[in-house]
């Protein structure tokens, strides 16, 4: 049995307040719109927020989740959120269930304009760990991958070129 419990606390007091850091950056809301969606709380009314946390939760089995907070940072030049799914970044916290241990995975997931594909990337906090316990992950952890994912974002979603 899952240890939901102990994975929505690790939400509560590590993710959720990375990501509310991240919403209060002014340099970033500047040019970007910042939630940080519950996925407690049930469906975003925006379509396409909507849709973006479905297609995030794609793949969730009984062992591995996506639970808890979604960091959501949209441009806020309109046009620049067209197609529907473009100009959006989006990172929530993966959970996967072994045994006792609940490790955490960050999944980062934007349109880029080359193909007009949405891409999801599974991340790991720390490179030189492949399954990182919930207990061993910090705030810092979290914010560093937000600065490093994000920034990739930012250099390649609106690119004509294939980043890889």
């Amino acid at each position: 049995m899952q240890d939901f419990g102990r994975a929505l606390g690790f939400v509560r007091t590590t993710v959720a307040p990375s990501f509310t850091t991240v919403a209060s950056s002014a340099p970033l809301l500047k040019d970007f719109t910042v939630h940080v969606l519950d996925l407690a709380a049930g469906t975003p009314t925006n379509s396409a927020r909507a849709e973006l946390l479905e297609i995030l939760r794609e793949g969730d089995t009984e062992d591995t989740k996506i639970l808890g907070s979604v960091l959501l940072i949209e441009e806020r030049d309109e046009a620049k959120r067209q197609p529907v799914y473009a100009g959006r970044y989006v990172m929530g916290p993966q959970f996967q269930f072994v045994g006792d241990d609940i490790h955490v995975s960050p999944l980062v997931m934007f349109q880029m304009k080359f193909d007009s594909k949405l891409h999801k990337f599974k991340h790991r906090y720390d490179a030189a760990i492949e399954n990182h316990r919930i207990e061993d992950v910090t705030s810092d952890h979290i914010l560093n991958h937000v600065i490093e994912s994000f920034s990739y974002y930012r250099m390649h979603a609106n690119s004509d070129t294939k980043p890889w």
